[in-house]
């Protein structure tokens, strides 16, 4: 209560001292008894106070705060327009900007763009010791010794200090050290035994006038401290059409002084910042001629001339030039003697350039130099370090690559390599296959000399073993600001697939003609500029043959080809890297198929064919079919022209090495290798049969074809669902169906993982191998898998039940009970359309107009399903195809997990 009473009275003073005193409430100095009663309080009543009354802790003497560095009041704040209250110096939006060229700026006017918004004079500064004293002025003089005295004494306006005991002492005209060095010789030698010690208390404060072209043009009450920079901060600084260059400071009509902010700016001379006096007038003229310097320099901007300014100084004025610059071929837009723009060409790099004067109005552009580095080497692909190297007279391979383990990855293609070349100063290119083994052994016909701006192509010969973290990475981050959040996490999911799968996607959208896809569209970006990208050429031992050629045969189709034909060839079939490859020059079929890494095992070298096309006298093109045979030497003979087409045929009845994999209660489980047209039951014969302990009925085969159709089902399935969402929303028939819901079921739809489980009825299989039926038995495919279970004694019971359980199997027991031993259904549940799942798979569904009959009754191994009445949730009939799809599928995947 005591607490209570103190904070109360504190209040009470401090709130009657602010009505009393209201236009210097913020300037308040609580007495040292208000002081002790406040510091008595705790600190959250103390910091209650302070807010609630706007006091600060300096006002309170500091209270419990560490001492904080002097700051300058701000007075201003940033210009608005007046239409649309935004900053003056912010115009253009992110929307222009992306798509026009930044306007430059004035330079310097935003040094002092702001708005004022009260006067804060500087009045903590420390006073310099040629501060000239003058009428207002507070001297504090203190008196030690054989007595101790302290007097605050104000200059008169007549200019004099009163000194008790000594009378008048004139100051006027007196710096701070004169006056100090007066005062105490005065006092010391009329004092005895005494001393002095003399400062400056609170400072006067002057009127001065800002006129001509600032932003707040007016008169101003500043400190005696205040200089030509600080006057014109207070009026918010110079309007649009101001001088930077000419501000002028005026006492009693004369000049005094022309400020040129750019030595301020530029140098950081403020020499010429003259202390202001009392009735100084800061004057701002018009600005002078300006001219515009943009391009490749490091200080784009307007800048003010100031009379007879070179090129050369223009170029200081902007910060000098980038790297990147090309002064040789600077432009400079001009208007002439008739006053009509025109251009001018002005070589920066000549001293006859740089001493061309500049004119009012004039347009300097600074172009930049080209993107293409000379005399280098590009070096991409299976190397350790892919890059730009220095180019020499006379270089070869070996000087680029000295050696295959140290200079190459483990899966470089030692036997193709490629070097493009430019044919002319358009860059148009042609291509050299070489064989990198036998230039590496000395071979002057494959180690070839290198010509500037050569580019060499070392391929990968194993894309398995590729690392392309990196890439699918970029992918994603590019991919990203394009697309919803909840779209770009599945895209994540894919993400060790991104980089593959986008091109896939834009190689098929270019052999189809249609529009690349969004990944697509980045993966051909960053493969266009994989010659020119610093980060992009490091990427390129990670890709594969096709994508490290695709910015080559992309070169190749773009340049013209009214002279020669589009220097390109293909190959497809039995080969390891089939596709689109560069013509070289004497290009024959062996050297192809080289450059496709080569014959697969089940290549047919008896017969390939190789698919020319012919233009005739009449213009008209004739297909030609040539049948090649691989293993005799005429193949090399046949030199290879454009847009040619081999194709290297499979050997007749060959056979992949197809697998399957037989597991659980088989006498021998594994992974057999099948032939083509096997069955399952010939399989289970291989496998030894099956165990005393198996449950054939219960088989589990699952085939990687069914599962690929269950997907794309279930993506069809949730694609219609979310459009029927949408119809039953806008047209609000049914029942209403909450956003919460479908989204649920939509995610656990989308979520949901496709088994590729087909049902097989084993006994039956039985029978059609035993009649030699092999038009009806199952034959066999890569990748399937068959899971024998061991004996089953259970029966599971799932869906809208009271407790979802698995019981015991009886034979005398039926559905009913059942249910009732899962504690029955539940309020929602669809008691009509209850089913049966069998351990084969297969579904048994009651009877038109009954229950469960004799021939579905219950079997070890069995699952009932109590489904969700789609009339208690909503009457979208998807939802019952939802939930059957999603009990099947966890009834499969128990199953499989459980052996």
């Amino acid at each position: 209560m005591l607490l209570k009473l103190k904070s109360i009275g504190l209040a009470s003073i401090i709130a009657v001292s602010t009505m009393l005193i209201p236009t210097i409430a913020s300037a308040i100095t609580p007495t040292p008894a208000m002081l002790a009663q406040f510091k008595q309080l705790p600190k959250a009543e103390q910091q209650r106070l302070m807010k609630q009354y706007g006091l600060s802790p300096q006002m309170l003497g500091g209270l419990n705060q560490k001492s904080t560095p002097l700051e300058t009041p701000a007075a201003i704040s940033p210009r608005l327009n007046a239409t649309n209250k935004t900053p003056a110096f912010d115009n253009q939006t992110p929307e222009t900007a992306a798509f026009e060229e930044a306007p430059l700026k004035a330079f310097g006017y935003d040094l002092f763009a702001g708005e004022p918004t009260t006067f804060a004079p500087v009045s903590d500064l420390p006073v310099p010791s040629e501060y000239q004293m003058g009428p207002g002025d507070q001297v504090l003089v203190q008196l030690y010794g054989k007595e101790n005295n302290q007097y605050e004494l104000t200059v008169s306006r007549s200019g004099q200090l009163q000194l008790p005991e000594l009378g008048p002492v004139n100051v006027t005209g007196l710096t701070f050290n004169e006056m100090k060095q007066k005062l105490t010789q005065l006092i010391e030698s009329n004092y005895i035994g005494m001393q002095a010690s003399i400062s400056l208390g609170e400072l006067r404060s002057i009127r001065i006038f800002v006129a001509g072209d600032a932003y707040k043009p007016g008169s101003y009450t500043v400190s005696s401290l205040s200089s030509i920079t600080q006057a014109l901060y207070i009026a918010g600084g110079i309007n649009d059409i101001g001088s930077l260059r000419d501000i002028q400071l005026k006492r009693n009509g004369k000049l005094v002084i022309s400020f040129d902010l750019y030595d301020l700016l530029m140098k950081g001379d403020a020499s010429n910042d003259k202390r202001l006096q009392s009735g100084d007038v800061v004057f701002i003229p018009p600005v002078g001629a300006t001219v515009s310097i943009k391009g490749q320099v490091r200080r784009p901007a307007i800048y003010e001339l100031k009379g007879n300014e070179t090129m050369a100084q223009l170029l200081r004025l902007a910060g000098g030039l980038n790297r990147g610059a090309f002064p040789a071929a600077s432009i400079v837009e001009r208007f002439n003697d008739h006053q009509l723009p025109s251009l001018l060409n002005v070589d920066l790099s000549t001293r006859a350039g740089l001493n061309i004067f500049a004119q009012h109005g004039d347009i300097l552009t600074v172009q930049n130099t080209a993107l293409r580095k000379h005399k280098q080497i590009a070096l991409l692909g299976a190397v350790n370090r892919p890059g730009l190297y220095q180019w020499s007279q006379g270089m070869r391979i070996t000087d680029l690559i000295k050696s295959t383990w140290r200079d190459l990855k483990n899966s470089a293609d030692l036997s193709f390599a490629l070097v493009t070349r430019e044919i002319n100063p358009q860059g148009d290119i042609k291509v050299i296959q070489i064989d990198l083994q036998q230039a590496m052994r000395g071979d002057n016909s494959a180690n070839i000399k290198l010509n500037a701006r050569d580019t060499l192509l070392i391929f990968n010969n194993s894309p398995l073993s590729l690392e392309r973290t990196e890439l699918n990475k970029l992918i994603a981050q590019q991919v990203k600001p394009f697309v919803a959040q909840s779209e770009f996490e599945s895209i994540k999911v894919e993400q060790s697939r991104l980089f593959s799968t986008g091109f896939e996607n834009l190689m098929a959208a270019q052999e189809n003609g249609l529009p690349n896809e969004l990944a697509a569209q980045k993966v051909e970006k960053v493969l266009h500029k994989l010659y020119n990208d610093h980060q992009k050429l490091k990427m390129s031992a990670s890709l594969t043959r096709n994508e490290l050629l695709f910015p080559v045969i992309a070169k190749l189709k773009s340049q013209p080809n009214d002279v020669i034909a589009t220097q390109l060839v293909s190959i497809s079939g039995e080969v390891r890297f089939p596709g689109v490859y560069p013509l070289t020059a004497q290009q024959g079929v062996a050297d192809l198929i080289q450059a496709a890494g080569g014959l697969k095992d089940s290549a047919y070298l008896n017969n390939a064919e190789l698919t020319r096309t012919e233009i005739g006298e009449a213009a008209q093109a004739t297909i030609e079919h040539v049948t090649i045979n691989l293993t005799d030497g005429h193949s090399d003979s046949i030199k290879l022209k454009s847009k040619d087409h081999l194709q290297v045929l499979t050997v007749p009845d060959w056979q992949k090495n197809m697998q399957v994999e037989i597991k659980g209660e088989v006498r021998f489980p594994g992974t057999y290798t099948i032939k083509n047209g096997e069955t399952m039951m010939s399989l289970l014969q291989r496998a030894g049969g099956f165990t005393d302990l198996s449950f054939a009925k219960g088989a589990i085969f699952t085939r990687e074809s069914v599962r690929q159709q269950e997907k794309q089902q279930i993506l069809a399935l949730t694609d219609q669902l979310r459009r029927d969402i949408a119809t039953r929303g806008l047209s609000q028939e049914g029942n209403f169906v909450s956003f919460d819901d479908s989204s649920k079921m939509l995610a656990e739809l989308e979520n949901l993982q496709a088994i590729g489980r087909m049902v097989i009825n084993i006994k039956q299989l039985q029978t059609y191998h035993q009649d030699k039926n092999t038009q009806r038995a199952l034959r066999l495919e890569d990748g399937d898998k068959l899971y024998i279970p061991s004996q089953k004694q259970i029966v599971t019971v799932v869906g809208e039940v009271q407790h979802a359980s698995s019981h015991f199997y009886q034979e005398a027991i039926d559905v009913d009970d059942y249910l009732t031993l899962a504690g029955g259904i539940k309020q929602r549940a669809n008691e009509s359309g209850i089913y049966i799942i069998r351990a084969d798979g297969s579904v048994m569904l009651p009877q038109q107009g009954g229950w469960f009959t004799e021939l579905t009754r219950i079997e070890p191994g069995d699952t009932i399903v109590v489904p969700l009445n789609t009339e208690y949730k909503d009457t979208l009939t998807l939802w019952t195809q939802i939930t059957g799809i999603l009990y099947n599928t966890t009834i499969a995947i128990a199953a499989i997990k459980g052996l």
